[in-house]
């Protein structure tokens, strides 16, 4: 087999674990007619890297139950949950939201530590004050 068949299964092979969301990725075998991939691919479930940031699950919770915006408490309860070996998709069904919330969490978390999980509003109108809302609306 040339060098060049193994550089395009290798481009197939990574736009289908892209595909699947994968994190890590095992290959093995190789059958090399039908549709051109021919391997087997198995993925490995995305974790929360706490090790990294000097935390444990736990931390995750004490985060959570001290942040004073619910997103924010959402997210680090998703963390810890998903610390505890519950995935990804999982959590994302038992709170309502896209897996690919919770997945980009994680990942946020693994690339840059808690601060980037915490909830920072982003535009749109700012909300009222209490005491600037008119009459009619209270």
């Amino acid at each position: 087999m040339s060098s060049l068949r193994f550089v395009e299964r290798d481009s197939r092979i990574a736009s289908l674990t892209a595909l699947m969301g994968c994190h890590k990725v095992s290959t093995w075998g190789h059958v090399d007619k039908t549709i051109g991939i021919g391997v087997a691919v198995a993925c490995e479930m995305l974790r929360v890297d706490c090790d990294r940031w000097g935390q444990r699950p736990d931390d995750l919770r004490a985060l959570a139950v001290s942040s004073p915006h619910e997103r924010t408490r959402e997210r680090f309860l998703a963390l810890y949950e998903m610390s505890s070996g519950t995935s990804a998709t999982g959590v994302a069904e038992r709170i309502g939201r896209h897996p690919q919330s919770v997945m980009q969490w994680v990942h946020a978390y693994n690339d840059s530590g808690p601060g980037a999980v915490v909830y920072r509003r982003t535009g749109g109108r700012p909300p009222f004050a209490r005491r600037s809302r008119p009459r009619s609306a209270a």
